[in-house]
């Protein structure tokens, strides 16, 4: 009983991703989690398209038996369950950031991009609807394509229509459309979420779980070099044939100066003892041929439970025409809210990160140090401190 409490208390310190229709694109805890849980078998649902909606994995989760859980899918299953039982209500919240330096590149669930950052939030839920108004008031900005500034933005905010496996919404969300831990597979040129409309849904058929997601947006800001708009179009098919291996195909297009089509396939292979594989294939067609481009991730990941924290390594190698780098990272969270997120790049950039998480005052701080080499391989660094909180 008192480590089902623990793991309820830890929902109250997660992401924002908690209260939507999906679990969205900004939670590391719950991605590494819904892996566990389907590299165990546990669950059979396409785990790396964000947001995911929730409904597939909480039907899930309502038919499984605890008593024959490891400690390390208990983890990932409680916070899973909890968290998806909270999404059935909206909340109020805040959240405060402040960091030196807003040079240091992002990742999966790294997203700040001012000096100071102030985020209100308050989210509605019904049956059918659901709504979150979040605004953004950010200082010392990177703008979506370039530029700097003090910027008003209602990023995170969506209307949501929803109809059994259906939703549809206007949304500026994050997307996250790779098994990838540093890219996207977007490879659209805005930094920030596009203000788009998207239809997603996800359920069961006779050759396995689906999920599919289609979008239509515009960048939020101009290029200043160009004073336009980046227009971006995506669609992608994942499928889970079985709770050893899942893949999914996507295309996307970015519309701006120069218009390129990308065309992609990923998977991932669950194995033995918690270990997973997984790769990513992309084409990139250009108007101008001669920029035309192939990438390539290969990676693996590496999940158990140690001294009360559920924990993860991963390790992957990205490879294109134009650029190479290898990646890994370690995380490891426990019960309580506690946590740290370690990550190492050997790109042109060659960075790193440390990020640590403790319960305070009612809500969650985060503090966080980067370092990395700017173009003119000089090095530099930078701080971060934040602190959420939110009620129902």
């Amino acid at each position: 009983m008192k480590k089902r409490l623990s793991f309820a208390i830890a929902v109250l310190f997660s992401s924002a991703a908690l209260s939507t229709p999906w679990l969205a694109a900004d939670d590391a805890q719950l991605r590494h989690a819904l892996q566990v849980l389907s590299n165990a078998g546990v669950t059979v649902t396409p785990s790396e398209n964000f947001p995911l909606m929730w409904h597939q994995i909480h039907r899930q989760l309502l038919r499984v038996d605890v008593n024959d859980l490891s400690e390390t899918e208990l983890a990932a299953y409680d916070r899973l369950f909890n968290a998806a039982n909270f999404a059935r209500d909206g909340y109020t919240g805040g959240k405060l950031t402040l960091q030196n330096d807003t040079g240091y590149p992002q990742g999966f669930a790294q997203v700040e991009r001012a000096k100071a950052h102030l985020e209100l939030t308050r989210e509605f839920q019904s049956e059918h609807y659901a709504a979150r108004l979040v605004t953004n008031f950010r200082h010392d900005a990177v703008g979506a394509l370039g530029g700097e500034g003090d910027t008003f933005s209602l990023e995170g905010t969506y209307l949501a229509a929803r109809a059994g496996q259906w939703a549809v919404s206007l949304e500026q969300l994050p997307l996250w459309w790779s098994p990838s831990m540093t890219n996207d597979g977007l490879n659209t040129v805005s930094a920030t979420p596009l203000q788009k409309v998207r239809l997603s849904g996800g359920g069961d058929s006779g050759v396995g779980r689906w999920d599919i997601q289609a979008f239509a947006g515009q960048s939020e800001d101009k290029l200043e070099s160009i004073n336009d708009r980046e227009n971006g179009y995506g669609f992608r098919v994942a499928l889970a044939p079985s709770e050893h291996w899942q893949y999914a195909v996507q295309w996307t297009r970015s519309d701006l100066v120069e218009s390129k089509d990308s065309y992609a396939v990923s998977a991932r292979v669950s194995l033995p003892a918690q270990l997973s594989a997984y790769g990513y294939l992309r084409r990139e067609v250009y108007d101008d041929r001669s920029l035309d481009n192939n990438a390539r991730v290969l990676g693996a990941d590496y999940s158990f439970s140690a001294y009360g924290f559920m924990s993860k390594v991963f390790v992957e190698r990205f490879s294109s025409d134009n650029v190479d780098y290898n990646a890994v990272g370690l995380s490891a969270f426990s019960g309580d809210g506690r946590g740290i997120d370690i990550r190492l790049s050997d790109n042109e950039r060659k960075r790193g990160s440390v990020e640590a998480y403790y319960p305070f005052a009612g809500g969650r701080a985060r503090i966080g140090l980067n370092a990395w080499k700017n173009p003119q391989d000089d090095n530099e660094f930078s701080a971060a401190l934040s602190w959420e909180i939110r009620w129902q």
